[in-house]
């Protein structure tokens, strides 16, 4: 009887129990970002301006090692997937023959494939003395 009456007292306040509502938050996404990092001695003043449209990033520009750098159509497709508001910037002495001292500014998202599993995808704007690239997207299973 005990018993009974503690399961009763333990399980009576959870049936008794108002249901719980919630809405779903979501992101807001960016459309445009100006980011101004700290000075190196190697790259220079460092910035970054991003303009993101419907159809795509409509603009991004670089600016280090003393000069403008601003990425074709054909780089600017291969962010097209990357949320601006994943935008991270690094730097590195990097080795001489891989172009020297670099920035990067790197890109993330992450999101379900086909097969249900979690993957990270990656892509990186990296700038050395010698120009720009573009490299990835490298793909991260979690």
């Amino acid at each position: 009887m005990v018993c009974r009456c503690l399961i009763t007292a333990w399980v009576l306040p959870f049936m008794m129990a108002p249901p719980a509502f919630s809405s779903e938050e979501e992101f807001l996404d960016w459309r445009s970002v100006s980011i101004q990092c700290r000075e190196t001695q190697e790259a220079g003043r460092v910035s970054c301006d991003a303009i993101v449209g419907e159809k795509g990033y409509e603009k991004f520009v670089i600016q280090a090692f003393g000069k403008t750098y601003s990425l074709g159509e054909g780089d600017r497709a291969k962010l097209a997937e990357f949320p601006l508001s994943s935008l991270r910037t690094t730097h590195e002495a990097g080795y001489a023959r891989l172009g020297g001292y670099t920035v990067r500014l790197w890109l993330e998202r992450t999101y379900y494939d086909k097969a249900k599993a979690l993957v990270t995808e990656t892509v990186y704007v990296s700038v050395n003395k010698e120009g720009v690239s573009v490299n990835g997207p490298s793909k991260k299973n979690l």
